[in-house]
């Protein structure tokens, strides 16, 4: 079961409360408004937050996986020390490259946080049309290319039902 699927059966328990006539009529467009305001809020409110967070655990990781590789450098060049040996160069190659690469995550993740503020700005135009692709997609699946005949998708039997009930009031 799809997302849109699950929202389609909330959607439906909520207009519940409403005569039959009144719920079948606002069932479509209520669950396409819904699509489209939780996109909305989606892509403007819940994602950048996310994605700073996202960012973050990474650097703590990376910093946690830096520092226990770097612990394991010390401690090999501590048992050479204490054998009375320079460490390899090998050990220092290797710390100087943790280092760097802890360093330079944390440099580029910047440009990660700014992207996050970059999302939050995408018109709602452009999510509210993705939103629709979506719900267009959704809708097309129900009854894929060769499907049974009869198979009629959401938004087809709505328009066949409100057709129907136009035609029968006038």
């Amino acid at each position: 079961m799809s997302v849109l699927d699950t929202t389609a059966a909330w959607v439906g328990r909520v207009l519940d409360v409403l005569p039959p006539e009144a719920a079948r009529f606002l069932s479509l467009p209520v669950l396409f408004a819904v699509v489209c305001l939780g996109a909305v809020l989606l892509w403007k409110r819940v994602l950048p937050p996310l994605v700073r967070l996202a960012v973050w655990l990474t650097g703590c990781g990376l910093t946690l996986a830096g520092a226990v590789l770097l612990l394991a450098e010390m401690g090999a060049a501590s048992c050479f020390r204490q054998a009375g040996r320079k460490p390899p160069a090998a050990a220092y190659h290797l710390g100087d490259a943790v280092a760097s690469w802890v360093a330079g995550f944390a440099t580029r993740s910047e440009g990660l946080r700014t992207g996050s503020a970059r999302i939050a700005r995408v018109p709602w135009g452009v999510i509210v049309g993705f939103a629709a692709a979506y719900f267009w997609l959704w809708n097309y699946r129900h009854c894929p290319d060769g499907a049974a005949a009869g198979c009629v998708r959401p938004v087809g039997s709505w328009l066949a039902w409100v057709s129907e009930t136009a035609d029968s009031d006038g």
